[in-house]
């Protein structure tokens, strides 16, 4: 929740918002490719953080329907969000990819069901890619620039260990169950 806790604490420190407003930032601003955090998620994290003495919440009247809660950050919350900035930057974990597990043991597979698994990822990396290279074509500010460019190295990474892996199982590497 530390995770969440940041990028909502982070986007309210810029300025009072209210739960649907702050999902389409993160959608507008594709915080997605890099947090995972969905709209229920930003739900309960609000409550949760208010509950801690993190956020303050008003009501706000709406033109039709139902009224929202505006959210703003405390001055306890932005000590809290200078914690987790802090403990997030000292963080020793590195990118974790399903894919890359998925590589490391394709080998266990019969020969061809791996280098066609291997290859699928590849050309599924490709959609992922167009989608980053939208991104960054629309990226407004340089620390989205910055972090879009960041998964682009990461993604071409990936497809290249997943090219060089099924190049491996197409030569001589050992498949699982047969050859």
């Amino acid at each position: 929740m530390q995770h969440s806790s940041l990028v909502v604490l982070g986007l309210l420190a810029e300025r009072p918002q209210h739960g649907y407003e702050l999902e389409q930032r993160i959608r507008r601003q594709n915080i997605r490719l890099w947090a995972r955090i969905g709209a229920s998620t930003i739900y309960k994290c609000l409550g949760d953080l208010e509950k801690a003495g993190f956020l303050t919440s008003r009501p706000e009247a709406a033109e039709r329907g139902v009224g929202r809660s505006v959210f703003a950050i405390t001055d306890l919350g932005r000590l809290r969000l200078d914690e987790l900035v802090a403990s997030a930057l000292r963080s020793e974990a590195s990118t974790h990819s399903d894919r890359i597990v998925g590589m490391a043991f394709a080998h266990r597979l019969e020969r061809a069901a791996a280098r066609d698994r291997l290859e699928g990822a590849q050309k599924g990396l490709a959609g992922g890619l167009a989608g980053l290279e939208q991104a960054q074509a629309m990226a407004s500010d340089p620390i989205s620039q910055i972090i879009i460019d960041y998964y682009l190295d990461v993604v071409g990474a990936e497809r290249k260990a997943l090219a060089r892996a099924a190049s491996l199982l197409g030569s001589n590497l050992s498949a699982g169950t047969s050859s």
